[in-house]
């Protein structure tokens, strides 16, 4: 369900208002026609309402009566014209817009009526009729200053140094003797350590808070004389990278000592099937090749167990030995000349 919301207005007189609604609705009407919204249908539900329908908005008419008896405020002292503005379509009403028409329409009518009192929608003060005039007069720019005058006025503000605190005497002693330990001029002897000088400040600042309880204390201006113990930052920063790879590289020769014991093991298990593999073709050659067998076991321990050339071996082993069983080698030994 749509939720309507509907603006209203009171417009309050001073005693009874005869004939109210025959001098309010062709002012209403002719406000609402010169913003563009045209009365297209009338209706009179009774003889103190009146119900004009608009494009977009519905707007009603309603004339009380002065009570004479209850409880009275102080519009109802006389006469009032309540004017309702209800939009037709709510999802696309703009209630900005909409209190913009009402208010014209509130305008036009109290210019041309004895209006006393105005209350606004929800407000919860009752306005009077110069106050609610005084939003629609127009505002005189002479009456302000020119800009020129107005920006000399803020730069004479803003641009004014504020004024230094003048020092108190105690920060004035208390100042002077940090200085004074802080300084070079004192002689040899009376030179002190970092320690001291710090010591011989807390001190002197307990002193002078004891002697005086809203004494402000500052602190005493930075010194130079230990300015020379610090190297240059780019020294600085190349001893830093200098640290820092030796200590990478010292944490890195600890990680390969501590893993190498890990590392040959699990190589070690990882080449057991190999080895296995290549022994057991080694054994094979043996039996048919003894000097085979040295070959591809000599190979094999040089070059850290190489299945394939053990496998390549055993099958040329296969080969000559089916050869020389099917006697082709014999013959092809007769073929060449000078052979036994």
């Amino acid at each position: 369900m749509e939720h309507v919301e509907i603006l209203k207005a009171k417009l309050g007189f001073d005693g009874p208002a005869e004939g109210l609604l025959t001098h309010a609705i062709p002012l209403v009407t002719h406000a609402l026609a010169d913003f563009g919204h045209d009365v297209l249908d009338t209706t009179s539900p009774s003889g103190r309402r009146v119900s004009l329908e608009l494009d977009e908005y519905r707007v009603s008419l309603v004339h009380k009566r002065q009570l004479n008896h209850g409880w009275t405020s102080q519009q109802t002292r006389g006469d009032t014209l309540e004017i309702r503005l209800t939009p037709l379509f709510p999802l696309h009403n703009d209630r900005e817009l909409s209190e913009t028409l009402l208010a014209c329409v509130l305008h036009h009518t109290i210019t041309q009526l004895p209006v006393q009192s105005v209350l606004w929608l929800d407000w919860p003060n009752l306005l009077t009729r110069a106050q609610f005039l005084s939003v629609f007069q127009t505002v005189d720019i002479e009456e302000f200053a020119p800009p020129q005058q107005t920006h000399a006025t803020l730069s004479t503000i803003f641009d004014t140094p504020p004024a230094e605190p003048t020092p108190s005497p105690a920060q004035d002693m208390l100042t002077t003797a940090e200085v004074l330990l802080d300084s070079e001029l004192l002689p040899d002897t009376a030179v002190l350590s970092p320690d001291e000088a710090a010591m011989a400040r807390a001190q002197l600042r307990r002193d002078l808070a004891h002697d005086g309880d809203d004494v402000e204390l500052r602190p005493a201006p930075a010194s130079n004389r230990h300015s020379a113990a610090f190297a240059p930052i780019e020294q600085t920063a190349q001893d830093l990278s200098v640290h820092c790879e030796q200590m990478l590289n010292a944490a890195e020769i600890d990680d390969d000592s501590a893993g190498a014991p890990v590392r040959w093991t699990s190589r070690a298990l990882e080449k057991a099937p190999q080895h296995v593999a290549n022994l057991s073709l080694t054994a094979v050659i043996a039996t048919v090749s003894a000097p085979a067998a040295l070959i591809a076991g000599t190979v094999n321990f040089v070059r850290g167990g190489d299945l394939k050339f053990s496998l390549q071996l055993l099958l040329l082993l296969t080969v000559a030995l089916y050869l020389d069983s099917a006697g082709i080698v014999r013959a092809a030994l007769e073929l060449i000349p000078f052979t036994p």
